[in-house]
């Protein structure tokens, strides 16, 4: 059984892509931010996040989370570079 929850925000670009949001979920809430900078041969990503998931997930969780993500997002760069050269 999960948790749902409500995350919505605003993205914005420049030199690097922000996107700002709002998290809630069973009544808690919380503010944060997920910073993308391209760099040559790689993505960085700096999580900041205020409020009541800092209780419940912990470093764990994040660290899991960000794990996670960035294997998706190697496998998609890798599947659209094939997709492009074909």
């Amino acid at each position: 059984m999960g948790m749902k929850f409500n995350m919505h925000g605003n993205v914005l670009k420049g030199t690097e892509i922000i996107y700002a949001f709002h998290l809630g979920a069973g009544g808690g809430e919380g503010e944060g931010r997920l910073t993308i900078r391209l760099l040559p041969g790689k993505v960085a990503l700096r999580f900041e996040y205020e409020g009541w998931m800092e209780r419940v997930s912990g470093i764990f969780f994040m660290q899991r989370w960000f794990e996670n993500f960035g294997k998706s997002l190697e496998e998609e760069v890798r599947m659209e570079r094939i997709k492009r050269k074909l």
